[in-house]
Formats: C-alpha cells, structure tokens, sequence
C-alpha cells in the first residue's frame, strides 16, 4: 500500500472512531437526562390514614378518593374476611360503587392470614392503582398493618419448632383460662428481653405474645433492624386523626356498638359459628364484638335452663354482654391513641378537618415533612385525659333503656343461640369449638371469684 493510500485507511479508522465516540457520548447524555428527570419527577403520593375506632376514618378516605381520584386499600384485619360484616363495619355496597375498595371480602375466615401475607397483598394493590394513575388511599385501625407497611416488617425468621412447642407450652394454660396478666407474668419470669416485648403489647394479643417469646428462644433475631420500607418508591404521607373530644369519641363507639347489635350482629356470629367458618384458632374469633358475642352465645346456649330463664336474669345477661362489647372497644380505641403518639411517622390531624387533611396530602414533601415534625403539641393531646376516663360514664344500651328495643334484641338473641343448639350434632367442629370456649370461661370466671 502506497502512504497516501496508508494514510486515507488510517483517517477513514480515525473518523469511525470518532463517529462511535460522538454517538456514545450522546447516548451517555441522553441516558443522563432521563436519569436526572426522574429522579427531579414526583414521586407518586401514597396516604396512610389512621385514627382510632369511630373516630371517621372511612368517611375521611372516602372524601379523599373522590378529590384525588383515588382508591381505598384497606387496613383492618376484620374487614379483610368475607362474611365478617356487621362487627367489621364494612363499606356499604353505595360506597363500594362509588370509590374502589381493595382487601375488602379478600379472605376466609378459617384461613387467616398472617400480618405478612397482608402487607404484601397492600403493596400489590398500591402498585395497581398507581400504575393505572390513581392515588392509593390505606385506612384502617389495624396498628400492626400500618406499621408494617410504612416502615417494613421485622427480620424475624420463622420460629424453629422446639421454640414454637415451647411457647406454646408455657402460654396455653393463661390463654385456655383468658388470664393475660398470668401469661404476662410467666413470659416476664424468663428474663427481661422477655419482660420488655412482652410490656409492649396491647391486651390479649396472644399471637404477638407467643411470637416474641419465639424470637426470644430463638436468640432475639426480631430484635435486628426491619427490612426497607415496602412503599420507599412512594412519596407515603401518613396522618392519624385525632379526636377533639374524648367523651364525645367513647360516647360515639357506645353508639355504634349498639347501631351492630340492632343489624344483626348475634345472628351473624352464629351462622359463622355453626358453618366452621370462625373456628377458635381464627384471628376473627377474637376481634372485638365476634370475641364478645361468642362468650354471650355460647354461655346462653350450654345453659339448660335458659328457655326458662326469667325476663330480668335473661336482660341482666344480654345488657352484661354490651357492657363488655362496648368497653372492649372503647379500650381499644385509647390503645390505638397510645400506640400513634409514640409514632412519629404519623401526622396529627384533627378529625373531621378535611381541609387540613387535604392541605397534609397536596403540599409538596418539604411541607409534610415539617408540619409532621411541629406537631408536638397535638401529639401530646393523643395522651390519656385522665379525668375525662375516671368520670366517663355510658349512657344506658338501646336493650336497658327501651322495652321496645330489649323485647327486639332478646329475640335476636334467642334465634342466634337457636342456631348454634341446631349445629350441635352436625360434626363440622362448632360445638367442640363452644365447649373449649366455655370451658375456658368458666375457668376465668372461677379465677376472678377466687380472687
């Protein structure tokens, strides 16, 4: 080759160099402009919506959904099971027409799920309404579900079997007999890593209860940090509505209570009951209100002179049983207000404020984030009121306070009990079911004469 034609082969290379280094810059910066805009782009806004029962969560996310276009995924571990209505206070079908509802009916109740499955069937459901534009909307009262998906589950492993066999062992007897100081007292008799989750948790929350002592026999793995936040890729704002009156909240629980009984609540326990589909290992049969409704039934219906029962002892009796649903939940409630003052992840909104609630959710992140951190002050009204507790005083029940009314619920009652006499002989595990449960309060019965 000649040096002229050796040079024009040797530019030729160079410009092919060169064109391949122009078009690789060029897809360098392209890819660095894309880069750049999304990670200037907004993220998507999630809203986590908490509050204590009754307080207006629902009527909340519903006012929400229709301003955002957005749609509901629940958090409430009762509303996540069919046939679980009434006690659950589910959505009605008008308001289910009106704005979409995820992990509502998603479930049998004689298959629970776990706090895990839940969570990753929420984000599942985030994800979907997100991809399709809308903005999620989570509510509900289920404190461990919101905790979860906000900040991830714990890096617990499963429990090994000898430490599920030997919780399982030392808290049987405490939860047969319902007695959960005794449970509490023997799980803080193992050491104080036991004694401390064991504090930290509300009331008769045996399956947490059995859980941390697991962990413990395992070595404390739950204590390890949890895992990433499942919605990290979201702009999650979470507010919890706070109740401006505390009388007027405990007086509202009272009323819905009674507003469930008068729908229906006894007969639907028992038709749940007598079918196997609320079995004493389900979480559903411990909920508030089924937990309560089952003690009444089931103590009606092994009761062989209670068809003879006179008017006041069969009315002492059904007004004992709303006594006990309504402080049940109003407990709750108080417990649900402790639990969110300690959680600082939660804005404080005043309840019923949906210009405020609004104002939380369209402000962009800075905003959020530093009306969540001056919020102390209604932080600190989320404590108890100790006054309005010790002079808290329930109006009467719809059943004490008119004849009318009692004859109806007492009717109720009778066709609920009715139900679970004719189960009985059916086979379907209902009636071993009843026997365990009256057997345990007949033991906690016994406990508290003796005390």
């Amino acid at each position: 080759m000649s040096r002229i034609g050796e040079h024009e082969g040797w530019a030729s290379t160079a410009a092919a160099i060169a064109r391949r280094m122009r078009l690789a810059l060029a897809t360098s910066l392209a890819t660095l402009r894309r880069c750049v805009a999304m990670s200037a782009a907004p993220k998507t806004k999630v809203v986590v919506l908490a509050g204590p029962t009754a307080v207006g969560k629902s009527a909340a996310a519903l006012e929400l959904c229709r301003s955002l276009g957005g749609e509901i995924v629940s958090a409430d571990s009762v509303q996540l099971y069919r046939g679980l209505d009434i006690g659950a206070n589910k959505p009605s079908a008008a308001e289910r027409a009106a704005v979409r509802h995820h992990l509502v009916d998603a479930g049998d109740p004689a298959a629970p799920w776990s706090a895990g499955e839940w969570c990753r069937a929420a984000v599942a459901a985030v994800d979907d309404v997100a991809a399709r534009g809308g903005v999620p909307v989570v509510v509900g009262g289920t404190m461990m579900y919101a905790r979860w998906l906000v900040r991830g589950a714990p890096d617990a492993p499963p429990a090994s079997a000898a430490s599920a066999a030997a919780a399982a062992a030392l808290l049987a007897p405490h939860e047969a007999a319902g007695d959960w100081a005794g449970a509490v007292a023997a799980v803080a008799a193992e050491g104080e890593t036991f004694a401390a989750r064991a504090a930290a948790l509300s009331a008769n929350d045996w399956y947490r209860l059995a859980r941390a002592v697991e962990i413990e026999l395992d070595g404390g793995a739950g204590g390890r940090p949890p895992r990433a936040p499942p919605l990290g890729a979201y702009d999650v704002r979470c507010a919890f509505l706070a109740p401006g009156d505390r009388a007027a909240l405990f007086h509202g629980i009272d009323a819905r209570c009674d507003a469930m009984l008068a729908r229906g609540l006894l007969g639907e326990v028992a038709a749940l009951r007598a079918a196997g589909r609320l079995p004493e290992t389900s979480t559903a049969a411990r909920a508030i209100g089924y937990r309560q409704a089952l003690d009444y039934l089931v103590c009606r219906r092994d009761d062989a002179g209670d068809g003879a029962l006179g008017a006041g002892a069969r009315r002492d009796a059904y007004v004992d049983f709303c006594r006990k649903f309504r402080t049940a939940s109003r407990n709750y409630a108080a417990e649900q207000m402790k639990w969110y003052r300690r959680d600082g992840d939660f804005a404080v909104v005043p309840a019923g404020d949906g210009a405020a609630l609004a104002a939380l959710v369209a402000g962009d992140r800075a905003d959020y984030e530093a009306r969540r951190a001056g919020d102390g002050a209604a932080r600190d009204s989320l404590a108890a009121d100790k006054k309005v507790m010790k002079t808290f005083a329930s109006r009467p029940c719809a059943a004490a306070a008119d004849p009318a009314a009692l004859a109806s619920h007492l009717a109720a009652a009778d066709a609920a009990v009715a139900v679970l006499r004719a189960a009985g002989g059916r086979g379907d595990g209902a009636r071993d079911d009843d026997t365990v449960r009256l057997a345990a309060l007949k033991r906690q019965k016994r406990g508290g004469e003796a005390a």
